[in-house]
């Protein structure tokens, strides 16, 4: 690629044309300090536009350089010539072969690259090149972040969410993904638990007849979600077990009933009382354990007076 090397003002780039922009990071303080010291070592790409220069590549240098007090920085000239499919390339080659993107910055780029393909199998084989996912399903999917609110881009963009929570927060209208993905990421929560919390907060108001984004102004939530004196491992616990407990009444009432029984029938050490799977039939298991024979007399003597307690003979006989 031929490049005419020149120092240009500052003033004549067009900072706000971002159509060639991948990169979401917005943080320069470090690549400021190192352009004080080494100045820029790898020169913006830039073409002539009506008015002045249309920024192909190196945005966040050229930011940089303006927040330092420049005046002027040198950089990369393309040709008249140059054509959009060119600088849509060079723009995606100088982020994707240089690190890692991220998937905001992966939609971005294969989107720039969807506008300038003939068609799929050129985009795959085009995105191949250029270090992007080249499976089209996928492509599809990442290309269709970018219609996701901002608040889920960028948490997205920070790791906070994965693809798959992504696509699944799409099917929400904008207001409703937005805050649960606030939630997912003050909580800090694992892919496996967004997708709980997800499924009963869905299930509940489906129940209810309310709307999802309803559900999360309810006081109880509110309270707990900004209890100051809890951490966010506690909060997340707190919050699954009052969302199960009013997905499943029945279940959550049989629970706290047995955990009393338990408690008041004082088993001891070595013998457990099991509930049948989600208190669904009426077959209870005994488990007991044991390491010598002298144990083994004790827990018959714990099992004996079980079978005469008054406590366990109601509870069955409910």
């Amino acid at each position: 690629m031929r490049f005419n090397e020149q120092s240009l003002a500052l003033k004549s780039l067009q900072l706000e044309d971002s159509v060639y922009r991948i990169t979401t990071s917005y943080a320069i303080d470090k690549l400021k300090n190192s352009i004080t010291v080494l100045g820029v070592l790898d020169l913006p790409i830039v073409r002539q536009k009506a008015g002045g220069y249309q920024i192909v590549a190196g945005f966040r240098r050229i930011d940089a350089c303006r927040l330092l007090g420049r005046y002027d920085i040198r950089a990369r000239v393309l040709p008249t010539d140059i054509d959009n499919s060119t600088c849509v390339r060079l723009a995606i080659a100088d982020n994707s072969l240089q690190r890692p993107l991220n998937l905001i910055e992966t939609a971005r780029a294969l989107n720039l690259l969807a506008g300038v393909a003939a068609d799929e199998m050129q985009l795959s084989r085009q995105a191949a090149v250029l270090a992007l996912p080249d499976n089209p399903s996928l492509m599809r999917k990442i290309m269709s972040l970018t219609t996701l609110p901002v608040g889920i881009q960028n948490r997205l963009a920070a790791g906070e969410l994965a693809l798959s929570m992504a696509l699944e927060l799409k099917r929400l209208d904008s207001a409703t993904a937005e805050s649960l993905g606030r939630l997912f990421a003050d909580l800090k929560l694992g892919l496996n638990r967004q997708r709980e919390l997800l499924s009963l907060l869905t299930e509940i108001a489906r129940r209810e007849e309310m709307t999802v984004s309803e559900l999360l102004t309810d006081p109880a939530l509110r309270n707990l979600l900004s209890a100051p004196d809890l951490e966010r491992s506690q909060k997340a616990g707190q919050l699954r077990s009052l969302l199960r407990r009013r997905r499943y009444p029945a279940m959550s009432a049989a629970t706290a009933g047995f955990q009393d029984l338990v408690r008041q029938l004082n088993l001891g050490p070595g013998v457990q009382l099991v509930p049948p799977g989600n208190f669904e039939g009426t077959t209870y298991t005994l488990a007991i354990t044991f390491d010598r024979l002298e144990q083994l007399r004790d827990r018959r003597l714990q099992i004996e007076n079980l079978l005469r307690s008054q406590t366990l003979k109601a509870f069955f006989e409910k």
